[in-house]
């Protein structure tokens, strides 16, 4: 409508912050990375000055060290430059006229997205709009999962007129079962939600804006007071109709607003350019309004000293303060989505899988929330599947796109098999397919993939009759465009070719180990298993964090962390000083993980690294260069055989004292007994009222072996039987 020369993205500036400035200095004069990460993590500020200000250790760090002293000297003149440019996450430009007429230019190297280079600042004072047009991967699975919803339960769902107060939906938000619930994602976030347990949608609207850098430290005061175990205080009685929402705490720009409003006089139009003015810091602006507020706030008869106080108070949380109107609509999403996964899960987690679709880490994250939701995640299949992932009886069933090498192939397996039924065999496939597209290759995959394990024969059988049963769909294929049918056949009837199939070859099933690698050659990730399953007691148990993306991207950078994992990767490099290094890429159940190994921990370490190789690592978090995303420090490597062995402090039981028989009891205890070792034994007693309670047993100490901790499990369940690395 407008063209292509009118419109175009906005640029933004990734800078140069404290931590990083300090890192890449440090790099450049040859501190030890150890010290590096050190020096760094002792950086809690924004900037700098302010960090050394507020944190005496890290003053006395620099005092002490003069190659410390330059460090930080050279950071703080680079802290705050720009570092690389990005693009605006929802900033569009449409300009009147050609945009070279308002604006220089900028083009990534990577794609041809055109950016302004004035950033959303600038282009604002050049004459130009800018509109915020953010697209919602959400509001696609949201639309996906109604119509499989409408498909499978002839249900018409519209999701604006569903109860947003559902004892159901609030249940889901209170257990903070929210992986794939729009804003609520992330480990951290989840944890809030069961201290928050919330009960209504403002409860929701308020968790949106504060889980967010700088508000964050309010949650916990918000949880106390709605729970009534802090005061709700207000910095004036006037306020209370305004803060008494968020118990008390400024969450939101417009209570900005109306404060200004209320106590200062301000108009509508004025408190909206005190908050932008407070928003970007532009200082002779504010303190322009903050006269302005004073004069009001007079008016009402409040003191300047209260008028002072409420408005540094605004200041301070106009900073970070995020529009309530943004949040309220992100929350009655994020409560869409969490409903239908209360009341749909499969449909939901089904519409979700695809929208994940190439997207490893998520779409594994993804799975394995269906699994632990109790919904049963088949492979993908030519019988069953659909391009996308589907719904088939009972089970969630992968979509075909999800292969590799399959591509248009896909469409033409669906529509052949919509027009003449399932196929019989891997012969009648090649002889009902166009083998011009769903070639040698394509059939292999789907075979790698497990999606012909609907026909006879194994994996191992299949593949190896693929160029027979190629050759033979040819055959089948000529004859009938030649015309080669039963002479005294009906000619109205479709002409049937008696080919006999030859029968599959006689060889052995693949190895289990063989099959999982072949499933992820082509699907990029593991269906009928994990080369890990055998080690998920220790990896479960003593693992520090999980390597799916959202619980990454909660983590602090310099955090010590223990992750168990095989290593699926490997790439060693020699350095100017002629040692080795290596980097490696680390996989658990749930995602993947860099790990950097400097000459010291290669030197050391390095006959543990190998591909397929299963280990656990000791390393600090950091994250890398000019990006967001995580990487691993090896300080230290043990192989996952030996860990239980090592590792193992402690193995609990949890038991519900409801209906427990004392009989039940003494069986529990005499398996203890009779296999004491070197463990404390922790028992988790679950009252009624859901109240638990934490036993250590004082005089038996347990062995942590595997028949042990099985035969426990035949008793309790398996998900009451578990090891930590922690004594209590």
């Amino acid at each position: 409508k407008y063209g292509r020369d009118a419109v175009c993205q906005i640029i933004n500036f990734g800078r140069m912050k404290a931590k990083a400035a300090v890192k890449d200095v440090a790099r450049v004069m040859g501190v030890p990375v150890s010290e590096a990460n050190n020096l760094s993590a002792m950086i809690q500020e924004k900037t700098l000055e302010k960090s050394i200000e507020t944190n005496s250790d890290l003053k006395a760090a620099i005092d002490s060290n003069p190659k410390y002293k330059e460090v930080v000297q050279y950071a703080q003149i680079l802290e705050g430059l720009a570092r690389q440019p990005g693009m605006h996450a929802g900033g569009v430009i449409i300009a009147p006229s050609e945009l070279t007429q308002w604006s220089p230019l900028f083009k990534q190297s990577k794609n041809d997205i055109i950016m302004t280079q004035f950033d959303m600042n600038y282009v604002e004072s050049v004459g130009l709009v800018k509109m915020d047009i953010l697209g919602l991967r959400t509001l696609t699975v949201l639309q996906e999962a109604c119509s499989l919803i409408e498909k499978y339960h002839n249900k018409k769902l519209n999701l604006w007129e569903i109860d947003y107060e559902d004892e159901k939906t609030f249940k889901l938000f209170h257990a903070g079962e929210t992986v794939d619930v729009f804003q609520f994602e992330s480990q951290g976030m989840q944890d809030y939600l069961r201290k928050l347990r919330p009960t209504c949608i403002e409860d929701i609207i308020a968790m949106t804006a504060l889980y967010r850098p700088g508000p964050m430290n309010n949650i916990d005061s918000f949880i106390r007071r709605k729970h009534g175990k802090e005061k709700i205080e207000y910095p004036h009685p006037m306020l209370q109709e305004i803060l008494n929402v968020t118990y008390g705490i400024i969450v939101y720009q417009e209570q900005v607003m109306r404060i200004a409003q209320k106590m200062g006089g301000f108009t509508l139009g004025q408190a909206d350019i005190l908050r932008k003015a407070m928003g970007k810091k532009l200082l002779d602006k504010m303190e322009e309004m903050k006269e302005k507020f004073f004069g009001g706030a007079i008016k009402m008869n409040i003191d300047k000293k209260t008028a002072e106080e409420v408005y540094a108070l605004i200041t301070k949380f106009a900073e970070y303060g995020f529009p309530k109107s943004h949040a309220a609509v992100y929350a009655h999403i994020s409560y869409q989505a969490a409903y239908l996964k209360a009341y749909y899960g499969k449909e939901y987690m089904t519409a979700v899988l695809t929208s994940h679709i190439g997207e490893r880490d998520k779409f594994l994250s993804a799975k394995n929330e269906a699994q632990r939701m109790g919904q049963k995640v088949k492979s993908p299949d030519i019988n069953s599947s659909e391009i996308n992932c589907n719904i088939d009886g009972e089970n969630i069933c992968l979509g075909l796109s999800v292969i590799a090498n399959i591509g248009k192939a896909a469409e033409i397996i669906i529509n052949e098999r919509t027009k003449k039924g399932i196929f019989r065999s891997i012969f009648d496939f090649c002889c009902r397919i166009d083998l011009r597209i769903v070639n040698k290759k394509a059939i292999e995959s789907l075979i790698m993939a497990g999606a012909m394990d609907s026909l006879p024969g194994t994996r191992a059988q299949l593949f190896a009759a693929v160029e027979k049963a190629v050759e033979y769909g040819n055959n089948f294929q000529k004859d009938k465009e030649s015309g080669q049918t039963n002479l005294f056949e009906n000619v109205l009837e479709e002409p049937s070719f008696n080919l006999t199939e030859p029968d599959l070859p006689g060889v052995s099933p693949w190895k289990y180990s063989e099959l999982l690698a072949k499933e992820k050659d082509v699907l990029n990730f593991y269906m009928s298993g994990h080369p890990l399953d055998h080690y998920a007691d220790e990896i479960n148990g003593f693992s520090t964090i999980t390597l799916d993306e959202e619980n990454l991207r909660a983590q602090k950078e310099g955090k010590s962390v223990l992750i168990g994992g095989v290593i699926t990767n490997i790439k060693v490099i020699t350095q100017k000083n002629g040692k080795q290094m290596a980097f490696l890429v680390l996989e658990d159940f749930h995602g993947s993980i860099e790990l950097i190994s400097f000459a010291e921990t290669y030197e050391q370490f390095n006959h543990l690294y190998a591909t397929d190789s299963m280990i656990f690592v000791r390393g600090t978090l950091q994250k890398r260069r000019g990006e967001q995303k995580y990487q691993t420090i090896i300080e230290k490597i043990i192989p996952l055989s030996e860990s239980r062995e090592k590792l193992t402090k402690s193995v609990h039981i949890k038991l519900n004292t409801q209906g427990l028989e004392e009989e039940f009891i003494q069986d529990i205890y005499s398996q203890c007994e009779n296999n004491r070792g070197l463990c404390k034994l922790i028992i988790h007693l679950v009252t009624q009222t859901g109240n638990q309670y934490n036993v250590l047993a004082k005089k038996l100490s347990i062995n942590p072996s595997i028949d042990v901790v099985n035969n426990l499990r035949k008793k309790l369940g398996n998900e009451n039987v578990w090891l930590s690395q922690k004594a209590v």
